[in-house]
């Protein structure tokens, strides 16, 4: 355990050095150079086949060289997928993660029949791409490429990059916080001030709050009776009560303004936009424990463990059994369709969109006693209240953003932003993936829950 002035040296370390600068930052370059063999780059395009059965001077190719000589890939990990064009497809059938996720070291695929080696990604949306027969005469070539217009990333075996690992920086994102005397507080700006948004009391023990809505600001509250209040502006004024005593137990909201709330019996209930009533029964009364919205996807957790999820789809039923009973403790979705469970044991899954089955493990028993995902950031706290995240896909790479024994909480944004309460009640919050770099917005003692949109 560490004493609170390592703990604050850890999470205030680089603060204006680092935090401030964020703006355009790039994932660590590999190659960055022709550096296929020459036996093969010399020689006749099509002339000869390269160790893993393809044409040399192709893309499929120079791609095969890099998986094997930069991502460490067995060769016959990388052998018998075909043609460019057929590459998404078999490796989806060899259990390979395909999705719209950039990573160092993946596998750029685009429809046409073309695939490229990722060297990096770069702050503006693009990803910096190694290839081969780009000009259809069999010579190297690299570009940046926005990773919208790729079709599809393969990963094969992505490259570690969590020596250096940062995101762009987000520049927005309300934040609130629940003081000890169950009052509720937001702020807009890193370093800005704090809005009294309740009385004391107001909110309930359990300090149930989300932050979203397609401005961000939406607020949602539950108080002690069971009561659901939302509304965009600060101060104390103007909350509408969209539920009265004994509606609700657990609210949320997503960046589109997908509200849903938990009944007290366990029914669920969804709705668009703040309003008196409007909520769309979305589920009988029953046996779940818990809900997460993000996007346009509702999920939930039953008290067997079971994760049911649906997308688009406000209206009565209409669920996919994600995971069976005994899966799952907790559950998280983000704005992209990002999914997050906890297992009993503490080990972590996690995968893309709506679908039976798919999860793809990200970290072994005994490791979180909580996971959250925001935009495309995994993030979760572990047993020995140490915090981690990352933006890949798949085991490991996780990034130590602060120590064991600093935190005591955590929540994330559709942005990226982070905010953590520390082991004395303050308030942290971070833009961007990296070590260190925490700028303390609330001082100790004070927080006892947190949200931000």
């Amino acid at each position: 355990m560490l004493g609170l002035r390592r703990l604050e040296a850890f999470l205030l370390a680089f603060a204006v050095g680092v935090s401030m600068s964020f703006s355009i930052f790039i994932l660590p370059a590999y190659a960055s150079s022709d550096d296929y063999p020459s036996k093969w780059k010399n020689a006749a395009k099509d002339s000869l086949f390269d160790d893993w059965g393809y044409y040399n001077r192709e893309c499929v190719s120079f791609v095969a060289w890099r998986l094997s000589s930069q991502n460490g890939m067995d060769s016959s990990a990388i052998k018998g997928l075909g043609n460019a064009s057929t590459w998404k497809s078999r490796a989806i059938s060899r259990g390979y993660e395909v999705n719209n996720i950039p990573a160092v070291g993946s596998v750029a695929w685009f429809s046409y029949g073309h695939v490229a080696w990722v060297e990096s990604i770069n702050g503006d949306g693009t990803v910096h791409i190694e290839e081969y027969n780009y000009d259809y005469a069999g010579h190297y070539n690299e570009r940046d490429v926005a990773a919208s217009k790729v079709g599809a990333f393969i990963h094969f075996a992505d490259i570690n990059t969590s020596a250096a690992p940062v995101i762009p920086a987000q520049t927005s994102g309300r934040m609130l916080f629940v003081r000890g005397d169950d009052m509720l507080f937001a702020s807009d700006e890193i370093g800005g001030s704090w809005s009294n948004l309740t009385g004391s009391g107001w909110v309930g023990s359990e300090s149930v709050i989300s932050v979203g809505g397609t401005d961000g600001k939406t607020q949602i509250w539950i108080n002690s009776c069971g009561a659901v209040y939302a509304k965009s502006s600060l101060g104390q004024d103007g909350w509408t009560e969209e539920g009265g005593c004994g509606t609700a137990q657990a609210a949320a909201i997503s960046n589109t303004g997908l509200q849903m709330l938990l009944t007290p019996c366990g029914a669920v209930f969804a709705k668009y936009g703040v309003g008196v009533g409007g909520w769309i029964f979305q589920q009988d009364c029953g046996s779940f424990t818990a809900i997460a919205t993000g996007g346009n996807t509702q999920m939930l957790l039953s008290s067997c463990g079971a994760v049911y999820a649906k997308d688009n789809n406000l209206g009565y039923g209409g669920w996919t059994e994600e995971a069976a009973c005994g899966t799952a403790s907790q559950i998280s979705v983000s704005s992209t369709g990002l999914q997050m469970i906890t297992t009993p044991c503490g080990a972590i899954f996690s995968k893309n969109g709506v679908s039976v089955g798919g999860w793809w493990a990200e970290g072994d028993c005994g490791w979180a006693t909580k996971v959250i995902a925001g935009g495309n950031v995994h993030m979760f706290l572990s047993s020995c209240s140490a915090v981690y995240a990352k933006t890949s896909m798949g085991y490991g790479n996780w990034v130590e953003e602060s120590p064991c024994g600093t935190a005591n909480d955590i929540a994330i944004g559709s942005n990226g932003r982070q905010l953590l309460i520390s082991a004395d009640s303050a308030v942290f919050v971070r833009d961007g993936i990296g070590i260190g770099g925490w700028s303390m917005q609330v001082g100790p003692g004070n927080a006892k829950a947190i949200a931000v949109s």
